[in-house]
C-alpha cells in the first residue's frame, strides 16, 4: 500500500505546485504527549526525485510527522492551516536562503474522516498565494476521495479474503465430515489412509503416509512409505530419479532432522526448507537427485503431521502442495488426528477379531472334547443298561425254578413237612419273591433307559389303563388284604400317550403304595380333568407317609426312604420305580408331584396329554 500512498502524494504535489506532499495516516488513539497516533503514510514530490534528497526528506518527515501547526487543524473545524515550514524541512527546501527572502511554508489539510483520519502536508518553497490556496483545497478534496476509494478497495479485498477463508473452511469441514463418515466404518489400515488422502486431494493437497517399518531396530526405528496419493506421473518421476520404488525407501529419523522434530514434538511441522524436508522424506536423497526432482515437480511446500496410536507417534502424514493457504496446516493436523483415531480403532478391532477367533477356536476345541466325553459316557451308560438287562435276565431264569420248588415244598405237594421245614420253605419263598421284585425293577429300569426316546402315542381311555394296572396287581393286593378303588370321571377326553408306558407308571405307583400300606389298608386310583385340557391321574394310599425332608429327593434314582418302621427285610425297592415314573411322565410333556403327611398317607399326581390337547413336540 505504500506505493499507492506515495502515488497519491506525488499527484497532490504536482497538482498544486508544491515541492513535496506528505500523506500521514493517523489512528483514533492519541499518544502519551497528546500527539496523534501515526499508523503509516508516504511522501513524494519534485523535491524528492533524487535518491539522496529523498532519504534526507524522509528522515526529517519521520522525525516529526505531525508538526504543532498540523495538530491545531486536526482538532478544529478549519479546512486548512498555513504556517512556516518546520525548521528541518525549511533547511532542505531553501538551504541557502538570503536575508529578507520569502521562507518556505507548509499547508496542512485534514483529508480523512472520523473512522480513518489522515493529514496531507504540502510543503512550498514560498508562501502560497490565494490562487494556490484555492488549488490546495481542491487537491485536498481530491486526495480525500482517493483515500476513501483506497479504503473501499481494502475493505473489498479483506471481504474477498474473508470469503476465501470461509470457503476454504467450508471445504475443509466438508472433507473432514466425509472422511469421518468413511473412517467410522473402515477397519483396514489401507482403507483408512485412502479415505484421508482422497479428501486431502479434493482440497488440492497430495499426501503420503509413513509408518513404522517392521523389523527395525528397537533403538533406531525406521519409517516406510505405506501409501501415497501423488498423481501417477509425479510418482513415476520420483521413482525414476531415485532408481527404486518409493515403498522400498527406509527413513531413519536419526538421519532426518525434520522427521525427527515432528516425531519427538508430536506436532505438525510446516517447513520453509522443502529441499531439506524432501531429502529427509526420501531416505537421504543426494543433491543431484533433489535438483532433478525440483525440475520435475516444481516448487513444493511440505507439511508433516504426526500419526498416533497407543499414546505414541507411529508415523507421519506428509502433505505436498505447490502452495499452502493460511488454514491448510490446521486442516492437515485435523485430518491426521482423524486418521490416528481411526488407526487406533482399527487396531482394537483387529485385536478383538483375533481374540474372538481364539475364543471360537477354544470353544470349538472344548465343545469337541465335551462331545467326545458325552459320547463316551452315553456308550458307557448303554453298556451298563445292557449289562443290567442281561444280568437281570440271567438271574431271573434260575430264580423261577427256585420259586417253583419253594411253592411246591411250602404247599406240601411233595409230601408233608414238619413245622420247622414248613417255616424254612416259607422263608425261601418270601426271599425269592423279594429277589424277583428287585430283578423286575432292574429289568423295568433297563428297558426304560434303552427305549425311553421311542414313545408310540395312541388314543385310549383313561379308565382302561387304570383298570389294567389294578387288575395286573390284583393277586398281590388280595394276598395282603388291600382294598383298591379305581375311578375315572365321566366325559374325560381320550389320552394321547404311549399306553404301555402309562401302565408302567401306574404299576410303579401302585407297587409303591402297596409296599408302604399296612395289611388291610386302602388305595385309591382316580382320573379327572386337569388344567389346560390335560388329564390328571392320582394314586393315594393311607400308609405311614413320607417325612418332609425326603420329599425333595423322592424321585431321584436309587433314593430310598427307609427307617425303623420299614426295615429292609419287610420289603423295599431299589429306589428306581419313582424315577422311572417321573421320566415317563416328563417324556409325555406332563408333570408329577407328591404330597404326604407322616401317619396319614401319600398321594402322587401326574398329568397326561389328550387328543384335544397333545403335548408340544
Amino acid at each position: 500500500m505504500e506505493r499507492v500512498y506515495r502515488e497519491i502524494a506525488r499527484d497532490a504535489a504536482r497538482a498544486c505546485g508544491a515541492a513535496l506532499a506528505h500523506l500521514v495516516l493517523l489512528g483514533q488513539a492519541a499518544g502519551r504527549d497528546g500527539s496523534p497516533e501515526v499508523q503509516g503514510g508516504a511522501a513524494d514530490g519534485p523535491a524528492m526525485e533524487e535518491r539522496e534528497a529523498r532519504r534526507a526528506f524522509q528522515a526529517v518527515l519521520a522525525a516529526d510527522p505531525v508538526p504543532a501547526a498540523a495538530r491545531a487543524v486536526l482538532g478544529a473545524d478549519e479546512e486548512r492551516a498555513v504556517a512556516p515550514a518546520p525548521a528541518g524541512l525549511a533547511s532542505l527546501l531553501a538551504p541557502r536562503q538570503l536575508p529578507g527572502a520569502a521562507a518556505p511554508h507548509s499547508v496542512f489539510l485534514p483529508v480523512g474522516d472520523a473512522t480513518r483520519p489522515a493529514l496531507l502536508h504540502l510543503a512550498f518553497a514560498a508562501p502560497p498565494g490565494p490562487a494556490a490556496l484555492a488549488g490546495v483545497e481542491a487537491v485536498g478534496r481530491l486526495t480525500a476521495g482517493r483515500l476513501a476509494a483506497v479504503a473501499l478497495r481494502l475493505e473489498a479485498t479483506r471481504d474477498r479474503l474473508v470469503l476465501s477463508d470461509l470457503r476454504q473452511a467450508k471445504e475443509t469441514l466438508a472433507g473432514l465430515q466425509i472422511a469421518g463418515t468413511h473412517l467410522m466404518i473402515e477397519t483396514d489400515e489401507g482403507s483408512i489412509m485412502g479415505a484421508v488422502s482422497r479428501e486431502l486431494a479434493r482440497l488440492g493437497l497430495h499426501s503420503g503416509v509413513l509408518l513404522d517399518a517392521p523389523g527395525g531396530e528397537a533403538d533406531r526405528p525406521g519409517l516406510r512409505w505405506r501409501f501415497t496419493s501423488l498423481p501417477a506421473a509425479q510418482l513415476q518421476a520420483i521413482e525414476r530419479v531415485l532408481g527404486r520404488p518409493l515403498a522400498d525407501l527406509r527413513v531413519d529419523p536419526a538421519d532426518a532432522p525434520v522427521v525427527r522434530r515432528c516425531l519427538e514434538a508430536g506436532r505438525t511441522v510446516v517447513t520453509d526448507r522443502p529441499r531439506a524436508a524432501a531429502r529427509d522424506l526420501l531416505g537421504g536423497a543426494t543433491a543431484s537427485q533433489l535438483r532433478a526432482l525440483g525440475r520435475a515437480l516444481g516448487p513444493l511446500r511440505i507439511v508433516l503431521a504426526p500419526l498416533r496410536r497407543e499414546g505414541r507417534t507411529i508415523g507421519l502424514l506428509a502433505v505436498l502442495a505447490p502452495r499452502l493457504r493460511p488454514g491448510d496446516p490446521e486442516a492437515i493436523e485435523a485430518f491426521a488426528l482423524q486418521a490416528s483415531i481411526a488407526l487406533e480403532k482399527a487396531r482394537l478391532v483387529k485385536a478383538l477379531r483375533e481374540e474372538r477367533s481364539r475364543l471360537n477356536a477354544e470353544v470349538e476345541r472344548r465343545t469337541r472334547e465335551l462331545r467326545l466325553a458325552v459320547e463316551a459316557l452315553q456308550e458307557t451308560d448303554r453298556r451298563k443298561d445292557n449289562f443290567l438287562a442281561n444280568v437281570s435276565h440271567e438271574l431271573r431264569t434260575p430264580l423261577v425254578t427256585v420259586l417253583g420248588w419253594a411253592e411246591l415244598l411250602a404247599g406240601e405237594k411233595l409230601g408233608e413237612l414238619t413245622v420247622r421245614q414248613r417255616q424254612a420253605a416259607q422263608v425261601i419263598r418270601g426271599s425269592g419273591r423279594r429277589l424277583e421284585a428287585f430283578i423286575t425293577e432292574l429289568l423295568d429300569f433297563s428297558r426304560h433307559e434303552l427305549t425311553r426316546e421311542r414313545l408310540v402315542p395312541t388314543a385310549f381311555a383313561a379308565g382302561e389303563v387304570l383298570t389294567q394296572a389294578v387288575v395286573g396287581l390284583g393277586p398281590r393286593f388280595a394276598e395282603r388284604g388291600l382294598r383298591v378303588r379305581a375311578r375315572a370321571a365321566r366325559g374325560l377326553p381320550r389320552l394321547w400317550a404311549d399306553r404301555d408306558r402309562v401302565v408302567q407308571v401306574l404299576v410303579n405307583l401302585l407297587t409303591n403304595a402297596d409296599r408302604h400300606s399296612q395289611p388291610g389298608g386302602s388305595i385309591r386310583v382316580a382320573a379327572a380333568r386337569g388344567a389346560g385340557g390335560a388329564v390328571l391321574v392320582s394314586v393315594a394310599d393311607r400308609g405311614e407317609g413320607i417325612a418332609p425332608e425326603h420329599l425333595a429327593r423322592i424321585f431321584d434314582r436309587l433314593y430310598q426312604v427307609r427307617d425303623a418302621a420299614a426295615p429292609r427285610d419287610q420289603g423295599s425297592g431299589l429306589g428306581l420305580g419313582l424315577a422311572i415314573a417321573r421320566s415317563i411322565v416328563e417324556a409325555h410333556g406332563g408333570t408329577i408331584t407328591v404330597r404326604s403327611r407322616v401317619g396319614r398317607g401319600t398321594s402322587f399326581r401326574f398329568s397326561l396329554p389328550t387328543v384335544d390337547a397333545p403335548a408340544p413336540r
